[in-house]
């Protein structure tokens, strides 16, 4: 969404033109533009890996506004921030009762 929570943001938008381009439906799925808005959190963190992550700043597909830019990548990688570091700090309790993540 935009800021405004009432359109399409910058990176569906940016989608939906390319699919329009293409003739296809690829850009616009919502798991590809999650995966794309996921590549970015990974190339923002200070560990590099270069197997998840293809150019999310500076690629072809970064300067067509296909990856998620300024404010609306901060948010996004805002949330999957908060989502991991509540996913680790489960899992060290589950680790610190000795139990399985089966078990849980």
């Amino acid at each position: 969404m935009d800021p405004s929570g009432e359109g399409p943001s910058e990176l569906c938008r940016a989608s939906v033109a390319m699919d329009k381009q293409l003739n296809s439906l690829y850009y616009s799925l919502p798991e590809e533009m999650c995966a794309r808005a996921f590549e970015a959190f990974v190339q923002d963190q200070p560990i590099c890996n270069h197997f998840l992550v293809k150019g999310s700043r500076s690629s072809k597909e970064a300067r067509l506004g296909l990856f998620p830019q300024g404010e609306q990548r901060r948010q996004i990688n805002c949330a999957f921030r908060a989502y991991f570091d509540r996913l680790g700090a489960a899992l060290r309790r589950v680790a610190d009762n000795g139990s399985g993540i089966a078990n849980t």
